[in-house]
């Protein structure tokens, strides 16, 4: 839920374009794209971070 508004902004901007026909230049759409990759992987890595954890052996 807290991931959520985050992406509040990109949200924004893509309603803007679509509902306003709002022009989007290229570094706002590679910004996008990169915040929404740094996003997946904050949500995403720590769970696979978490299943590739190994027990130690007693």
């Amino acid at each position: 839920m807290a991931l959520l508004t985050l992406m509040t902004p990109i949200l924004a901007l893509w309603l803007g374009r679509w509902l306003n026909d709002e022009s989007l230049s290229w570094p706002v759409v590679a910004g996008t794209v990169l915040i929404l990759s740094g996003l997946l992987l904050y949500e995403f890595g720590e769970r696979r971070e978490n299943s590739l954890r190994v027990l130690p052996h007693n």
